[in-house]
């Protein structure tokens, strides 16, 4: 287990963005068995940086942009979670689906590592 605690910086209103908005959707079955979605909101801060940037995929039917995100934040974001849909965070005046999901928490109490991908792709 590593001895270094990051909690210091990674909460560090100079590094810390305060603005990140989480979309949490629940799906709850009705009594007809149809899933019915019922989103949530929730304020979170986060350290964000560029994951893999913005990145053009050409190939015979035409091209299309990607990006994506990484985010370090004590607010757990959900990749899959049963009766819920991955989480959608917005950033920067962007919407992006939490695609990949990292414990750090031995780094600092409580710390993950989010992967997300930008959407909706553009081309």
């Amino acid at each position: 287990m590593p001895f270094l605690d990051t909690s210091d910086v990674l909460c560090d209103p100079d590094f810390c963005d305060i603005t990140l908005v989480c979309e949490r959707t629940a799906v709850v079955v009705n009594a007809s068995g149809i899933g019915v979605p019922t989103p949530q909101q929730f304020n979170f801060a986060g350290v964000v940086t560029s994951d893999a940037g913005k990145v053009l995929n050409r190939d015979p039917l035409g091209e299309h942009a990607t990006g994506s995100i990484l985010i370090c934040s004590r607010f757990l974001l959900v990749d899959q979670w049963t009766g819920y849909t991955a989480d959608k965070v917005c950033w920067n005046g962007k919407k992006y689906t939490v695609a990949k999901v990292f414990d750090y928490s031995t780094y600092g109490v409580g710390f993950t590592e989010a992967i997300c991908d930008l959407i909706p792709l553009s081309g």
